[in-house]
């Protein structure tokens, strides 16, 4: 097992299985990428960083 830090949502979703996301120190979501990098997610976070 290997672990990456990755910024790219795209190179998330096509290079890897499991997924853990964190916001600050806290970790928000973890499981298998396609059902942790979701829309939501996505919307949620750029929402929070555009204000």
């Amino acid at each position: 097992m290997a672990s990456l830090q990755l910024h790219d949502l795209g190179y998330a979703l096509r290079f890897t299985d499991a997924a853990i996301v964190f916001n600050e120190v806290r970790m928000i979501a973890c499981g298998p990428t396609a059902d942790v990098v979701t829309a939501e997610l996505a919307r949620l976070f750029f929402l929070q960083h555009s204000m």
